[in-house]
């Protein structure tokens, strides 16, 4: 090959010179391409992870956002309703622990069992998030106020949250806390007024004055409908289960002279104290005692004289012994004219006095002569009729009557022994 170089023509092979600056370039322009193909791989890994980020933003900005949103609601939200919002926003089961680490919701619906020592650890650190690794990654923070805890959150995934999700995760509870505090005032506002009602209720004894009108309104208990005032035999907490109760039952409860009571809509005293004793027996898994008045009408000022008709049928049926009955001032209407709550020991006495032979030949010979004697007197003294209502032989109840005549004295059924005993029977049926 022949090169020309500075104006003379060579003859033969090129430059060793010219040959390596070729070698050079080609390199030069290989490098090139292969760091521009590396920087176009850098910034998609890049771009891929910002938008993975941003999107994980999205989502627990939305959170947040849905929860804020729940926490200034007029209405308290369900705890179901803020599980499902964190699960949405996080990407796995979610769970809303009570500070007693109690499960009050969770989302999707399914059971979710908490460690203790998990929660604990939670607790011991508010606003920190608690991981726990195994088979799946299950985060708690507790949800706390400046006053106290006011419970836990709980999430569980199969992979790991990243640090914007553990952010939001944080961020999330530091908005129910303030959902707390609004709760807890909301709540201790609406503590007082229904206490203001109530008391202003049950303590007029003639029309209500507009102030109380207003109040009745504001917690929207209708004035023009008759009413029935259920008094509880219970302590100070079982006044705050009454309350509840009295409020889906769509009136107002709590206590009034240390007596836990409920004013309640309905013209039935009986249907009114079943669906008052209902409630509560949901809540507590029992029945107290509960004595319903006749129906009364508020704005006339007629629920006082409700109410102590009422806690002075529940202190007859306390007085005689009644440990999970419901009843109506119609029921004990006879009594009361009688009856001195302040001597309720009388009580006691009239129905050891009257059935106390009866009931010790009972305990000893397991022969049934109360109820024997009930269902005489029931039957106007007809023995036949008495035998085939309690499935006897009519011989068999010809020798308890001849026991009961031993056992009490000739004219046991008439007479003044007659009405006492009859009356002794009817306050023992109050508290089968």
């Amino acid at each position: 090959m022949n090169a020309l170089r500075n104006g003379q023509v060579i003859v033969g092979n090129v430059d060793p010179v010219d040959e390596a600056l070729a070698r050079v370039r080609r390199a030069a322009a290989d490098l090139d391409r292969g760091l521009a193909g590396l920087a176009a791989t850098g910034l998609a890994e890049r771009a891929d992870e910002l938008a993975g980020r941003l999107a994980v933003l999205d989502r627990t900005g939305s959170m947040v956002d849905s929860l804020l949103a729940l926490s200034t609601a007029p209405e308290p939200p369900l705890p179901a309703a803020v599980a499902e919002a964190l699960a949405t926003g996080l990407g796995g089961v979610a769970a809303l622990l009570d500070p007693g680490g109690r499960l009050l919701a969770t989302y999707p619906a399914g059971p979710v069992a908490a460690e203790p020592g998990l929660v604990q650890r939670a607790a011991a650190d508010p606003g920190r998030v608690v991981l726990e690794a195994g088979a799946s990654f299950r985060y708690a923070v507790s949800v706390a106020t400046v006053a106290r805890s006011e419970g836990t959150v709980l999430l569980v995934r199969r992979t790991p949250l990243t640090g914007d999700e553990v952010a939001g995760l944080r961020r999330a509870a530091h908005v129910l806390a303030a959902l707390r505090i609004r709760q807890n005032a909301l709540l201790q506002a609406y503590e007082e007024m229904r206490t203001d009602l109530l008391t202003e209720l049950l303590s007029a004894r003639r029309p209500l004055s507009r102030p109380v009108r207003v109040l009745a309104e504001a917690r929207r208990f209708a004035l023009d409908r008759p009413c029935v005032v259920v008094a509880v035999d219970g302590d100070a907490a079982l006044g705050r289960v009454v309350a509840d109760a009295a409020a889906l039952l769509g009136g107002v409860g709590g206590r009034h002279d240390e007596v836990p009571v409920a004013v309640l809509p309905g013209a039935d005293p009986q249907a009114v104290v079943e669906a008052l004793s209902a409630r509560m027996r949901r809540v507590t898994g029992a029945t107290p005692r509960l004595c319903g008045s006749d129906p009364a009408h508020p704005a006339e000022g007629a629920l006082a004289e409700a109410f102590e008709a009422s806690r002075h049928g529940l202190a007859l049926l306390r007085a005689a012994g009644s440990a999970h009955r419901s009843a109506t001032t119609r029921d004990l209407a006879l009594y009361r004219p009688l009856f001195d709550p302040e001597r309720s020991g009388d009580v006691r006495d009239l129905l050891d006095t009257a059935l106390r032979p009866l009931l010790d030949y009972e305990r000893e010979h397991r022969v049934d002569l109360v109820g024997t004697v009930h269902v005489f007197l029931a039957t106007g003294g007809n023995a036949s009729q008495s035998a085939r209502r309690l499935f006897i032989h009519p011989n068999t109840m010809t020798k308890r009557l001849e026991r009961v005549t031993q056992l009490l004295g000739d004219g046991w059924p008439d007479g003044v022994n007659g009405l006492r005993l009859r009356l002794a029977l009817h306050l023992r049926s109050l508290s089968a």
